[in-house]
């Protein structure tokens, strides 16, 4: 993670602990989207039993798509990105809670925190702000009997999404990239590697919800393609999507230790919350010769303005294979 997001998280988690303080009595909590263990190990003096539900995984732990159930007093939400998973984490939650326990919900202003109430009132009562501070916010509210969606099975949709080699029927979960569509940057990933001779294994390094392991699926019958990416809910739709033959629910390369291929696929992201972050980008470039097979390549797509010839430079001898004027894809050995 790069350095402006832990300082970002540092400062929001610094935020909260000046303007709240768990209830007293409360033995349990369910702390969600903490992705840093920031606010987990502040409350380890203070809550005896803390459970943490993080979707997207890191160099410690992998993420859950779906929270632990038990019996919690409160719970907190670490405001997430998107409005979708925004409102996916809140019913979520509420899911969770007995009717009156709290929950409380923080972030910074830049990340849209000030509008969070319309979202979190559907399922609490009595949403107010507790305060504000170095321009963050922390919201409260208490779990009233609204049903909630308890699986994450009833959270599915579906659409038709063409592809290259045809349309088919595609599973959507919330807060995955793309929202189950093709995006132009992997639309034009997946055309520079038409022709390619076929390879016998295959990585689709942030494979979101498997749109690049379905349509290579589709040319390469006899491949081998594994799917990575750190979002654990991306990765269950991915399995419902595409035959990957492995699915790694992962930060980065964390999990695969001893493994190589032929073939490096991605269209990395480039954001971790409002923040530009280029961490998984670099990472990507970096490390890939060590998960190479000799002879084995790298493909990725990124925007012209990350200037890919620089970053490739010194790393791996790199070709531009499409230019679009916004995209670059570039192969890389």
């Amino acid at each position: 993670m790069g350095d402006r997001s832990q300082d970002r998280e540092r400062r929001v988690v610094s935020a909260l602990r000046a303007l709240w303080s768990p209830p007293s009595d409360a033995r349990t909590a369910l702390l969600v989207g903490d992705i840093d263990g920031h606010l987990n190990r502040d409350l380890a003096g203070s809550v005896e039993s803390r459970t943490a539900w993080c979707r997207w995984s890191t160099i410690r732990q992998p993420g859950q798509a779906w929270p632990k159930r038990g019996d919690y007093a409160f719970a907190t939400l670490r405001l997430p990105r998107e409005k979708d998973t925004l409102l996916f984490s809140i019913e979520t939650i509420a899911a969770q809670l007995d009717e009156g326990a709290p929950l409380w919900v923080y972030g910074s202003n830049d990340e849209g925190i000030k509008s969070a109430a319309r979202h979190i009132s559907p399922f609490f009562d009595d949403v107010r702000t507790v305060g504000s501070k170095h321009h963050c916010r922390v919201w409260c509210g208490r779990r009233n009997a609204t049903p909630a969606r308890d699986a994450l099975d009833q959270w599915v949709t579906h659409t038709e999404l063409p592809l290259p080699s045809g349309s088919r029927k595609w599973t959507h979960l919330p807060g995955v990239f793309a929202k189950g569509g093709l995006d132009s940057a992997t639309a034009l990933l997946l055309e520079a590697l038409e022709g390619y001779p076929t390879p016998t294994r295959v990585l689709d390094f942030a494979c979101g919800g498997g749109v690049i392991g379905a349509e290579l699926a589709a040319r390469w019958s006899t491949s081998s393609i594994s799917g990575l990416d750190a979002d654990a809910v991306a990765i269950e739709a991915a399995r419902a999507n595409s035959d990957y033959t492995e699915l790694y629910t992962s930060d980065s390369w964390s999990a695969l230790d001893g493994l190589t291929y032929d073939l490096i696929v991605s269209n990395p992201p480039i954001h971790r919350g409002k923040s530009e972050d280029l961490g998984v980008l670099e990472s990507l470039i970096e490390r890939a010769r060590e998960f190479l097979n000799p002879g084995g390549s790298l493909w990725l797509v990124g925007q012209k303005r990350l200037n890919l010839a620089r970053r490739l430079d010194g790393v791996l001898k790199a070709n531009c294979e499409r230019d679009d004027g916004r995209f670059q894809v570039w192969s890389a050995r």
